[in-house]
């Protein structure tokens, strides 16, 4: 949205995301951003700057915790019926 806003030639970008667990049995997440696009050097340290303090990068950091909610139930539609009434 952004670059978008900003007019950025921004084409894509892929997050590659791994988690894993260190020699300290320390958990962590790594993370690399591919900005796709005839991007300046700036205009790349600024989206990464941004992606840094998106809604979901602080909420990981923060140790937001997921909870589990059931499932919800979503019955399937029934087959439409022919012309003369029949399935």
């Amino acid at each position: 949205m952004y670059a978008q806003r900003k007019q950025w030639p921004l084409d894509g970008v892929r997050v590659h995301l791994a988690y894993e667990k260190g020699r300290d049995r320390a958990d962590r997440i790594t993370r690399r951003i591919e900005l796709m696009g005839e991007l300046d050097d700036a205009q790349r340290a600024r989206l990464l700057e941004i992606a840094d303090r998106s809604p979901v990068t602080r909420a990981v950091r923060g140790g937001t915790p997921i909870i589990p909610t059931p499932e919800r139930h979503h019955p399937l539609p029934l087959p439409a019926k022919g012309h003369d009434g029949h399935e």
